[in-house]
């Protein structure tokens, strides 16, 4: 709990009634038997590195600026290529594509980025976030005709110690940012936290056209701890 009101005031030149201490005292008693809390605490009581163990309040490991290889970046031969008076910019997509690795023929997911962390046994809470575009030029149907093109999209996968703990429904939106996040409960040792990607698998595209683009991501492995303030 936190602050509480004041119960009965209790003033000097006043006739106090015992009843009316009692109700005074018992309020101030409950919060110590158990009613402390971070509000009843003055400001700057505690020094973390002095009052505050080790990995005290947890423990943590992150992955950083998780992108799409350089070598695995294939330009869109159907857009911006090559430089002409049509591409004055010499604008150009580039990601991933069909035919070549990992992409393939798609269907299937394959690995983004991963990190470990050695830990205590309890629940370890794993977070994804990153950047993603895919081009919707051929999206949804062919023009002037009810021949329906490929839909492109995307599915994010969660694996700790290649265990499935989470899987995204399917993004379609050109520019997105993803932020999701999971708990799991672990034993003690080291885990292995793994985010995948999936692409559908090809329908009409060709090896050209680029199917996904992603940058900018970050795996989060946390697990919080319950350790012993100093005295």
């Amino acid at each position: 709990m936190p602050y509480r009101w004041t119960k009965e005031e209790i003033e000097d030149g006043q006739i106090v009634q015992s009843r009316q201490f009692d109700i005074a005292y018992s309020n101030y008693v409950s919060v110590i038997n158990g009613g402390i809390d971070r509000d009843n605490l003055p400001e700057q009581c505690i020094d973390p590195e002095i009052n505050v163990a080790a990995n005290g309040l947890g423990i943590s490991a992150t992955s950083v600026n998780i992108h799409n290889p350089f070598a695995n970046n294939n330009q869109d031969s159907n857009y911006g290529a090559p430089f002409s008076n049509q591409n004055t910019r010499g604008n150009r997509i580039t990601g991933l594509t069909y035919g070549e690795a990992p992409v393939d023929e798609g269907d299937n997911f394959f690995l983004v980025g991963s990190v470990n962390i050695d830990c205590e046994e309890g629940m370890l809470e794993c977070a994804w976030k990153c950047n993603a575009y895919i081009p919707l030029y051929n999206a949804y149907y062919k023009n002037f005709t009810t021949t329906t093109l490929t839909r492109k999209r995307y599915q994010w996968q969660i694996r700790v110690n290649g265990i499935i703990v989470y899987e995204s429904p399917a993004i379609c939106e050109a520019f997105f940012t993803t932020n999701i996040s999971t708990q799991i409960p672990i034993s003690k040792g080291t885990q292995r936290v793994e985010v995948h990607i999936k692409i559908p698998g090809r329908s009409n595209e060709d090896n050209g056209m680029v199917v996904c683009q992603y940058w900018g991501g970050q795996i989060l492995a946390y697990k919080h701890s319950i350790q012993k303030m100093d005295q």
